[in-house]
């Protein structure tokens, strides 16, 4: 199966030169018949050269923007990686972050409910009630009046034992008061950080939001560039086409008629 070649503008171009070489021996020779069969064909290739070109004209620019899309589409998928990876990096940092001072507060915690409990000791002060008892306990044992320092005792020793319960109950209480307090300070500066890595978390998307609108932004204004050079290639083809049509109209004219000799010339010829 034959197919036919496709011919390039300089080959139609040629075509066009040579039928014009042509046209210009005929008019020599008065053949106006071939002339005018010659001058149809001038036109007919003449159309054909300019869809050639006007093609060529439009093909080029789908090459382009066929590039300059794939060229966005790689740049778009680059930028995301980018931003997802940035993303990423952001979320395990904030996470990290998070992690540390959950683990310092912790440590914070149990540090403070050890030294709370370390001072129970040093912070309990008999009742004036039971000090009286232990001295009237010591004062009967040195009387020998043994019985009597026992009851004196057990009045001691229980007395004691309702102020410490008093006592452990009163810590244990401030303990967690105390506790709630350094737990609500902790909460404030977690509350803290949260809002400030969620600020940034926010500050980063509205980044990359403004980021994508100026790649599209930037690749909008290059095919905006590239219409324009089509349009100015397609009016200057245009612009050609119709001047070289007028020249070409011209010299077929002055050509059709022979120059009129002058006077001298016809002395001479005489």
């Amino acid at each position: 199966m034959s197919h036919t070649k496709r011919q390039s503008p300089e080959d139609v171009q040629q075509q066009i030169d040579m039928c014009l070489a042509k046209i210009d021996v005929c008019i020599g020779k008065q053949q106006y018949v071939e002339c005018d069969k010659l001058q149809k064909k001038v036109d007919e290739l003449r159309k054909q050269l300019s869809t050639i070109q006007k093609t060529a004209i439009s093909k080029d620019y789908k090459k382009r923007e066929q590039e300059l899309e794939q060229t966005y589409q790689d740049m778009v998928q680059q930028f995301a990686e980018e931003w997802d990876h940035a993303m990423v990096e952001f979320e395990e940092n904030a996470n990290t972050q998070i992690a540390n001072l959950k683990q310092q507060h912790s440590r914070e915690l149990e540090d403070y409910a050890a030294l709370f409990d370390s001072q129970k000791e040093h912070e309990m002060i008999p009742s004036q009630e039971l000090a009286n008892l232990r001295a009237t306990e010591r004062q009967l044992v040195k009387l020998r009046k043994f019985l009597e320092a026992q009851k004196a005792k057990t009045a001691a020793d229980e007395l004691e034992a309702r102020e410490i319960q008093k006592y452990e109950q009163s810590h244990k209480k401030k303990k967690s008061q105390a506790l709630l307090t350094l737990q609500s300070q902790q909460d404030v500066e977690m509350n803290g950080l949260i809002r400030r890595l969620e600020k940034e978390r926010k500050e980063k998307m509205i980044q990359r939001t403004n980021d994508a609108a100026r790649l599209e932004q930037r690749y909008r204004n290059v095919l905006r560039q590239e219409k324009s050079e089509l349009r100015s290639k397609e009016l200057q083809h245009s612009t050609d086409e119709k001047r070289q049509t007028n020249q070409l109209a011209g010299t077929r004219i002055t050509s059709a008629f022979p120059k009129t000799p002058t006077k001298q010339g016809q002395k001479t010829a005489k």
